[in-house]
This record gives structure tokens, C-alpha cells and sequence, in this order.
């Protein structure tokens, strides 16, 4: 099975939480915040479309984004 590159946490935090214990990040990756904003932005296209082919299409965008960024390393 092929690794997905999740791009790291994106908000990491180190040390012991009250609630969560001790963890060394929480919260998103960059792929999740990726996919997010791309999801937001073909939404706000106004075109009515199936919504697994929104959440593909984000995800898509999301992977090529951190691909390109990735580039430069």
C-alpha cells in the first residue's frame, strides 16, 4: 500500500495537554487544511455537483499542492 505524504501536522504542539495527554502534535495535517480550502473554494463555484466528486476533486488538489510544494526540497 502506496504511503499518502500528509504533509506533517499542520498546527503542531509538543508537551502534555490537560485533555489529551501527552502527544507530540494534534489537529490536522496540511493535506486535511489543503483539502479544506479547496473544498471551500469549488463549493463556492455554485455548481451543484455529487458530493464525491467534490471531496475527490479537494483531495486531488490537496495531494498536488503538497506534491509541488514538496518540489523545491
Amino acid at each position: 500500500m502506496t504511503k499518502i505524504n500528509t504533509g506533517g501536522p499542520a498546527y503542531p504542539a509538543t508537551g502534555t495537554h490537560e485533555y489529551f495527554g501527552n502527544h507530540g502534535h494534534m489537529g490536522m495535517t496540511k493535506r486535511e487544511v489543503a483539502a479544506i480550502a479547496a473544498m471551500q473554494g469549488i463549493l463556492a463555484g455554485g455548481r451543484a455537483l455529487p458530493t464525491a466528486v467534490v471531496a475527490r476533486a479537494a483531495v486531488e488538489y490537496a495531494d498536488a499542492l503538497i506534491a509541488a510544494l514538496g518540489e523545491g526540497k
